[in-house]
């Protein structure tokens, strides 16, 4: 069975369109390169207070860019969401 991480996924498309809109919430436009930073960052204090590999993280709170970021920080440390 092949592994797909979109964790890393998203790293490659980022490499390719960093300048390039990824996401749009409330009338606000946040690119790739955003994203890829800001959710790196918050990936790095998951891992630091012991999330890892196929634990489980709570995203709560409104659908706003960071829950989104929170998404894609656990996508990239392998973690699971719930929302």
């Amino acid at each position: 069975m092949n592994s797909y991480n979109l964790g890393l996924r998203f790293i490659e498309v980022t490499r390719r369109n960093p300048s390039k809109p990824a996401l749009f919430v409330s009338k606000e436009t946040f690119t790739f390169d955003f994203l890829n930073r800001r959710s790196g960052q918050y990936a790095e204090f998951l891992r630091k207070t012991g999330i890892g590999r196929r634990d489980v993280v709570a995203v709560v709170g409104e659908k706003a860019v960071w829950s989104y970021l929170s998404v894609i920080a656990c996508l990239k440390l392998g973690a699971l969401y719930t929302f």
